[in-house]
């Protein structure tokens, strides 16, 4: 019994992985930034020195990644 219950657990895991992900339906708003804001922001980064704050321009890059995902997303 218990045998056969870990190989139904086994084939459930497995082709539960081979299901493919659902379509992202509803997404976040983008909040709208104007040039100036853009402009603004980009001059305070370049007063940081990249070394010496290496998880800012790390989180800034991820975070540029994720709205432009955003921007690919369905509408509705």
């Amino acid at each position: 019994m218990r045998a056969l219950l870990l190989g139904l657990w086994c084939s459930a895991f497995a082709l539960s992985a081979c299901t493919p992900a659902a379509p992202l339906r509803n997404c976040t708003t983008l909040v709208a930034y104007s040039r100036q804001d853009d402009e603004a922001l980009l001059a305070e980064l370049a007063t940081l020195p990249k070394d010496r704050y290496p998880q800012v321009h790390r989180y800034l890059k991820d975070w540029g990644s994720a709205r432009n995902s955003m921007r690919r997303c369905p509408k509705g």
